[in-house]
């Protein structure tokens, strides 16, 4: 990677990274798996839904408790 890219990567790039649990979390595991065989990229799985929850929450929609 040039220095100009790392540079740029540093200035427009935000990197998150998460776990999931096996035994908890399978089905999650399994609906991302399962898009990525589709073709659709994990990371795109995931903006789609946090999009998605952001317009229910400005929408005033009432969300479940998502903390587990």
């Amino acid at each position: 990677m040039t220095e100009a890219r790392k540079i740029w990567e540093k200035e427009n790039k935000s990197r998150f990274s998460i776990n999931f649990m096996k035994n908890t979390e399978a089905d999650l595991i399994d609906y991302l798996e399962k898009k990525q065989k589709q073709g659709i990229p994990k990371g795109t799985v995931l903006k789609r839904g946090l999009r998605l929850l952001m317009e229910q929450e400005q929408a005033g929609i009432d969300i479940q408790d998502y903390n587990n």
